[in-house]
């Protein structure tokens, strides 16, 4: 019997998921809760397989949950079960530890077998989701090949940027003109497939998040080429 706890706040997915679930012998709800707090506070460690947990929580995300709980009861298995969701969310809920992501219109048959999947400790991502990953991966592989390449001054630039600095803030620190400052970085934007600043600042974002985790400047060349 897998022993499965719920925490969602939306009542219609909520009743819909509880109903399915009791309808099989494999499963029995233990427990249920309608945020995060509330979740932390009810779940018996002894009594709970996996949990079920919506994405967006009155006092958090279900992701912050996910991680949460592999922290806490590391014993549990956490499962999103939310609408689709973009490359991103996807990816942050793999990081928190979260074992599957089951979008709330798969036929009861398919959350069924993501259940026991889940249960023997194996991954169950909605089928639907993962050309998203994999259009993700493909693309973090090409912008990590493109940040090894940067030289010193654009990786300069890239971090200045990202500190929100401006164009003449870094032309005074670098003491370099800040029309050149400009140029560098439209040949900065061009190698890493960004089309402004605001996506420059977007993608350092996602570095610091560990949304893409590259190795910088494995060429030694650019340690020491000027841009």
């Amino acid at each position: 019997m897998i022993q499965i706890f719920i925490v969602d706040d939306n009542n219609v997915a909520l009743a819909g998921l509880k109903s399915f679930l009791r309808n099989n012998r494999s499963l029995i709800v233990t427990g249920e809760a309608r945020d995060m707090t509330g979740a932390l506070k009810a779940i018996d460690p002894k009594s709970v397989d996996i949990a079920i947990v919506g994405l967006d929580l009155p006092d958090g995300s279900g992701i912050e949950l996910c991680r949460r709980l592999q922290v806490e009861f590391p014993g549990i298995k956490c499962v999103i079960f939310s609408a689709p969701a973009d490359a991103e969310t996807l990816t942050r809920a793999a990081l928190a530890g979260a074992f599957g992501y089951l979008t709330s219109n798969l036929p009861g048959e398919t959350i069924l077998q993501a259940m026991h999947m889940v249960s023997a400790g194996r991954l169950a991502f909605d089928q639907r989701l993962i050309e998203i990953l994999i259009r993700h991966v493909r693309q973090s592989a090409a912008i990590e090949s493109a940040l090894r390449e940067l030289t010193f001054r654009e990786l300069e630039l890239f971090n200045s940027v990202s500190d929100g600095h401006s164009s003449q803030q870094i032309a005074e620190r670098i003491g370099i003109a800040e029309k050149t400052v400009r140029n560098n970085l439209t040949k900065l934007y061009a190698k890493l497939g960004v089309e402004n600043r605001n996506e420059l600042v977007a993608l350092s974002a996602k570095l610091r998040e560990g949304l893409i985790q590259p190795q910088l400047c494995n060429n030694p060349r650019g340690t020491r080429s000027a841009a």
